[in-house]
């Protein structure tokens, strides 16, 4: 009875697991994603002379891209 529990738990954090790995490997992707277009979209806004609005485009895009990254390490930092 007590190995079958154990078995079963096993398989549980192993999908889990995977399952983890599996949105880690697809939100990266998506990220990378949309942080090339959001280049591409300021290019194409400075190629056509809207230059306020690809600045606006491109700094608001490093401006999340590094809150994300604070806000990740500062909720690494007060789980340790």
């Amino acid at each position: 009875m007590a190995e079958n529990e154990m078995m079963h738990r096993h398989k549980n954090e192993d999908k889990m697991s995977s399952g983890m790995i599996w949105t880690t490997v697809i939100s990266t992707f998506f990220a990378f994603f949309v942080a090339i277009s959001l280049v591409g979209l300021s290019f194409y806004l400075a190629y056509r002379g809207f230059f306020a609005a690809s600045a606006s485009v491109a700094v608001g895009s490093i401006a999340a891209v590094i809150s994300a990254f604070l806000y990740k390490s500062r909720k690494k930092r007060e789980f340790q």
